[in-house]
Parts: C-alpha cells; sequence; structure tokens
C-alpha cells in the first residue's frame, strides 16, 4: 500500500512538468520535503517500517515525481498511522526546508566565485529566519536564474524582516500531537493534541492522560 503525498506541501508552488528547470527544482523540491516530513514525524518503534520516498509518475507530457509514504512489510499499524500522516501533512515549507531548496539552487546553477564573500551573489547565501523571507529569496535567486538582474535595493527590500514576521527564534510553544495505541485487540489510536516549548514534555502529557496506551508516533501542528 502507498499514500501519496504530493511534490512540495500543498499551499506552496511546485515545479512543473515541462519548465526549463524542472528536473533540478523537482529533484531539490522533492529531498527538501521528505527531509522536511522526516523531521516533522517521529516514529517511537522501529518495527513500524514507514518511510518517505521519491516515486516516479508519468503522463502524456512526461515523467514527474511525487513523495509517497511506503510500507516496508506488514505491521498493524502501518495502514493507520499512515493515514493520520497524510490528514496532518505540512501545508508549507518550513524555514529549514526552504533554507535547504536556496542552497541547493545556487550550488546548482552558480559559480562558487559570484557566491562568495566578495561576490556579487553573495546575498543569495544570507540565512533564511522566516518562511515568508525564504520565500522572497527563493523568487529572487529564480529571477537571477533567468538571467534577469536584481537592484541592490531590491534585494535588501525582499530580505528585510517585516516587524510582524515570526522567525524560528521566536516560536515559543509548539502544538504536538502524540499518537497512542489502547493496546486492545482492535488496536485503537488516539491522537492526543497539547501545547509545550518540547515534545518530551508533550509526551509525558500524553502518558499521563493515557497511562496504559503506547505512544506510537509524534508530531508538530503548523
Amino acid at each position: 500500500m502507498t499514500i501519496y503525498l504530493g511534490s512540495t506541501p500543498c499551499e506552496e508552488e511546485c515545479a512543473s512538468v515541462g519548465d526549463e528547470h524542472y528536473q533540478s527544482d523537482a529533484r531539490i523540491e522533492i529531498g527538501a520535503y521528505i527531509d522536511q516530513l522526516n523531521r516533522t514525524f517521529h516514529f517511537h518503534r522501529s518495527d513500524l517500517g514507514i518511510t518517505f520516498r521519491k516515486k516516479r509518475e508519468s503522463h502524456d507530457f512526461g515523467g514527474y515525481y511525487e513523495v509517497v509514504v511506503d510500507f516496508e512489510g506488514f505491521n498493524w499499524l502501518s495502514s493507520p498511522l499512515a493515514y493520520v500522516i497524510e490528514e496532518h501533512t505540512p501545508t508549507e515549507w518550513d524555514v529549514i526546508a526552504l533554507q535547504e531548496i536556496i542552497l541547493r539552487t545556487i550550488s546548482t546553477h552558480f559559480q562558487p566565485e559570484d557566491l562568495g564573500l566578495d561576490g556579487p551573489l553573495a546575498w543569495m547565501k544570507t540565512p533564511v529566519v522566516s518562511v515568508p523571507q525564504g520565500r522572497r529569496m527563493l523568487d529572487l535567486v529564480r529571477k537571477v536564474r533567468t538571467g534577469r538582474s536584481v537592484s541592490t535595493n531590491e534585494v535588501s527590500a525582499n530580505l528585510a524582516l517585516d516587524p510582524e514576521e515570526e522567525t524560528s527564534e521566536q516560536a515559543g510553544t509548539l502544538q504536538f500531537v502524540v499518537v497512542l495505541d489502547d493496546r486492545s485487540e482492535r488496536h485503537s489510536l488516539t491522537e492526543f493534541e497539547c501545547t509545550a516549548p518540547s515534545a518530551e514534555l508533550a509526551i509525558e502529557q500524553a502518558k499521563s492522560t493515557h497511562p496504559s496506551n503506547e505512544v506510537l508516533m509524534h508530531f508538530t501542528r503548523g
């Protein structure tokens, strides 16, 4: 059984089949998406056999790629957990994913000497600290890739943070979902939701509320 999760988070633009840079952009986006999914979903049992991987599909316009949830063998928990993942898949890139996409894009399409400290494109290595800023920077990188120029003022305006933009350091407490199994013959799953400053404290809350259940997976909600 395989469940398809798309090629990027559902609210993000993705590389289009037929575009000049589709192959490289799709490869980069798929890799960043799988990395983000692995950061998001944490499994507490090694025998669940759930993995994220790239899958190639085809249609009249050529091949394309998607990320899928795959099962390594059969486990009675694999299918229900995979549907939980499908329901709670991230809808947007996180800061780490956007930084990964930007760095892989510039290393693929630009010369190292232009990206050095004194190079004309050194701004492309500016650390990403918010999702909106990361999206703007990626748009600028792709604009330069087409041969169009960007001014210093345009770069400064797009890399500057709006006062209302939340940075990764300002995130504070997070919303967690802890998935537990009731250990019965039916193996009913419970999704325990809470806010906490860390996953460890979220799991402690879940165990305190459901002391006889087994923790199978936890993840954060955006």
